[in-house]
């Protein structure tokens, strides 16, 4: 069962603010989407609805979000990484490179409403069964709300 969370406007401005930085961060060192979304999506958007997504599971696990620049840091909120899309059956996606043994929280929705759908670790997402395929441009598993963990255990879990 999804958890839906709300965020204040205050939270949403605070998110805003942190996505706008790391537009800029990037611009600023030359760096391009890893993924190859630039040119593809509103990047300034989704780095702001990204940072909100973070904002809303760190308010739904009762912890601190504290955005990092570094590009070797934790997770998105302590150990935890948000995943987020605007549709609300979507799929959480994970790609080779993500962290085995770190936890993949899928998040539903938009400013400033998101739902918690669940969350797996890296290593139980990255199985052939949720291989993309051709689907993406770059190799990725997309995991589908079905197979992830309820968010209860997410509020256990570290």
């Amino acid at each position: 069962m999804a958890v839906e969370i709300t965020l204040t406007w205050h939270e949403v401005a605070y998110a805003a603010a942190e996505g706008v930085q790391r537009r800029i961060r990037r611009l600023a060192k030359g760096r391009v989407d890893r993924y190859g979304w630039d040119g593809e999506r509103d990047v300034w958007g989704n780095d702001i609805e990204s940072s909100a997504s973070e904002v809303a599971l760190a308010k739904a696990r009762e912890a601190y979000w504290a955005p990092s620049p570094a590009p070797d840091y934790a997770g998105d909120v302590g150990h935890w990484f948000a995943r987020s899309t605007s549709l609300d059956d979507g799929c959480l996606i994970l790609y080779p490179d993500d962290l085995d043994d770190r936890p993949y929280a899928l998040l539903t929705g938009t400013i400033p409403t998101f739902k918690i759908r669940g969350w797996v670790y890296g290593r139980e997402g990255k199985q052939p069964r949720f291989d993309a395929g051709s689907r993406l441009r770059v190799p990725a598993y997309l995991v589908p709300q079905g197979s992830l963990r309820p968010f209860a255990e997410c509020r256990s879990d570290g």
